[in-house]
Parts: structure tokens; C-alpha cells; sequence
């Protein structure tokens, strides 16, 4: 059996390929990378760098003599920035916020107190206003919807026409 090198050569090249589709399929996209850059503490900042340009210009003279002339101008570029905000940065970050807050506290600790037992009384006293106002509400509902008990007179006149009905009868 003879073996011919153009054929292993093209089972090669389709093995190869189908290698690198295969890749390009089940390969993570770029998203998911940079949402696990994000979720890390990533941030991307797009600062504004002004670049300095020096243009020349070679100007010839009526006396016959050369002059350069130099322009320098600033062109403002776009450059994004990565920062990582690293755990550590993080942690120290948060731990000095909480220390603040607790400097913060003591030195507003017997005004805070006041604060928060005002405040407590003013919500009681509101609650107990507000509760009082729809007291009066039901009161006053209950009032305007009361009128003369027609089904109780109805029953009542109903049950007297039986009752001499029936007396009728019995004679």
C-alpha cells in the first residue's frame, strides 16, 4: 500500500483547523474577562493627556539665507487607564472608614444621644397625632353614614301585620 503525502498533509491541515474553530467556540469571551476585572475592584478611568508637538518650517529668506521657524502646540489625547483596587487596598480602605466613624461618634456621642431621644419622642408624639386623626375620621364617617334603621322598622311592621293577620283568623 503506498502512502501519499498530499493526503496526510491535508488530514493535517483540516485537523488544524478544526482545532483552532473549535477554540474560537468554546473559549470565554472578552466580557466575561472584564467582569472579572470589575468584580475585583477594577476600574477603567479615560484621562485626558495633553501631548506637546513641535512642528518646523523651513522658511526661505529674500536675502537668500534659510530661517527655521518652530510651533509647538499641546493635542489633547484620550488615554484609558486601568486601576486594580487590590483586597489589601481595600481592607485598609474600609478599616480607616470605620475608624473615622468611630472618632466621629465619640466626639458627637452626647449630642447624638440627644438627637436620637429626641427624635424618638417627636415619632411618638406624631404617631400618636396621626393614630387620633383617624380616630376622628371614623368617628365622623360612621356619623355622616348613620341613618334612620329602615330594616329594623321594616321587620317590626312586618312582624305587627302578622301578628293582627293571624289574630284575624283566629276569631
Amino acid at each position: 500500500m503506498k502512502i501519499d503525502i498530499r493526503y496526510i498533509l491535508a488530514l493535517l491541515t483540516a485537523i488544524i483547523a478544526s482545532g483552532f474553530i473549535m477554540f474560537a467556540f468554546i473559549s470565554c469571551s472578552p466580557q466575561y474577562h472584564l467582569d472579572k476585572f470589575y468584580d475585583k475592584g477594577g476600574k477603567i478611568t479615560c484621562d485626558t493627556i495633553y501631548v506637546t508637538k513641535t512642528d518646523t518650517l523651513k522658511v526661505k529668506g529674500a536675502d537668500g539665507k534659510d530661517s527655521l521657524i518652530y510651533i509647538t502646540t499641546s493635542v489633547p489625547c484620550n488615554c484609558p487607564e486601568a486601576t486594580v483596587e487590590t483586597r489589601w487596598k481595600t481592607r485598609f480602605d474600609n478599616r480607616r472608614f470605620k475608624d473615622s466613624l468611630k472618632v466621629i461618634s465619640k466626639m458627637y456621642h452626647d449630642s447624638l444621644k440627644f438627637a436620637v431621644k429626641e427624635n424618638k419622642t417627636n415619632q411618638k408624639f406624631a404617631t400618636k397625632q396621626h393614630k387620633q386623626a383617624q380616630k376622628t375620621k371614623r368617628t365622623q364617617f360612621r356619623q355622616e353614614n348613620k341613618s334612620f334603621p329602615w330594616l329594623w322598622f321594616f321587620i317590626a311592621m312586618s312582624l305587627i301585620s302578622t301578628f293582627f293577620i293571624i289574630k284575624q283568623f283566629k276569631k
